[in-house]
Order: structure tokens, then sequence, then C-alpha cells
């Protein structure tokens, strides 16, 4: 028996230790328990999307699920996301989902930047190359991730996250920095019952 912990960001860190002791698949595990609990809390934060809420000290962002007709709503958010973390921390990492539509006009904005620039297919490969990457410095930024997206998937890429981290053996902080696209302030707060379905069935 082991010890695995994570913490999910909304505005207050979590942290709360996950004993594995049985299959992922099988949903009367206690990991599965535990990802469907930090689900839980995520689905209770008030996630961020305001200019002044951006994460800071992060090493580590991933964006995914852009789409070509929402650069002009993704491209600021991204610019200040890279900026807030670029500027403080010259090792900084960006991931970018291959997948996405809007990787090719992404990975070359952000060739103006002072980053290194990786690509991932999926959760599991993020959390893989994140843990590669990682330092053993103490610092707080070599264990903290941002994830920006879309606000329509920002709670299902969370919470793919959260179940890639399953298997995680290190410390890793989530944030989350998302774009309004086709919702407002209001609605996002306020998953759909289709939303929560959808996020919950990323735990496996």
């Amino acid at each position: 028996m082991y010890i695995k912990k994570y913490i999910i960001l909304g505005c207050v860190a979590m942290s709360v230790p996950a004993v594995v002791l049985a299959s992922s698949n099988d949903k009367s595990s206690l990991q599965y328990k535990y990802k469907k609990e930090k689900i839980d809390e995520m689905l209770k934060d008030v996630l961020k999307t305001e200019h002044q809420l951006v994460p800071k000290y992060c090493r580590f962002i991933a964006i995914s699920n852009v789409a070509k007709e929402e650069l002009s709503s993704a491209i600021p958010a991204i610019k200040l996301a890279v900026l807030a973390n670029s500027t403080s921390n010259k090792n900084v990492i960006i991931y970018l989902d291959k997948t996405q539509d809007a990787f090719e006009e992404i990975k070359s904005l952000l060739k103006n930047y002072p980053v290194t620039i990786d690509t991932y297919k999926n959760s599991d490969e993020l959390i893989n190359k994140v843990i590669a990457n990682q330092s053993n410095k103490s610092s707080l930024d070599e264990h903290r991730l941002a994830i920006i997206t879309k606000s329509t998937k920002m709670r299902e890429t969370l919470a793919s996250t959260i179940n890639s981290l399953g298997d995680n053996p290190k410390n890793i902080i989530i944030d989350n920095f998302a774009y309004l696209y086709h919702i407002t302030r209001s609605e996002y707060d306020k998953p759909s019952k289709e939303e929560i379905k959808r996020v919950y069935d990323q735990i496996k």
C-alpha cells in the first residue's frame, strides 16, 4: 500500500491522500472513489476566467480544444497566461494538444515568447511529460500545471487530467484559466446536467 496525492486548484488549493489498491477499471476501487471525490470538489469550485485570476508561478501550461474560429477569444487568454508565467520563469514549457484545430496558429504565436514548446495527444501523455520534466527543486512552480482551454471544455479537460493523475507518484498542482466562448460567466458557473455527465464519464 502506498500514498499518492495531487492538488486541484479552483480558488482554493486542496490536498487529499489517495490510496490505490485496485484496478482503476473497478468502479468500487478506492482510486475510482478518490477521482470522483476530486471531481465533486472541482464541480463546486469557481473556475477562473477573469484576467485578475490568471494563474501564476506555473512552469507548465497545457493548451487544448482551441478551434480556428475561436482564436480572437483564445489568443488574449493565451498571451496573458504565457506572459504571467514566462516573465518570472525562463524555463516555462507550453504543451500543445496536437489534435486541436488551431494547433499551427497557436504554435506560431508562441514562437514569439521565451518558452519551450512541446506537444501531446491526450491527458495521459501530458501528465507523463510534466513528470519527466519536473526538476528536483522544491519551488512551487515546478509542481504547477495550468490548463488553458475554452469555457465549454474546461471541466471535461480537468476531469480527464484528474483521471490521468490517478497513477501519478508525484505532487502536481493543477490550475485553470478559460476563455469564454458562446457562454456567459453566469452560465459558465452553472454546468448543465449534460456537461456534468460528460465530466464524470472521464473517470476510468
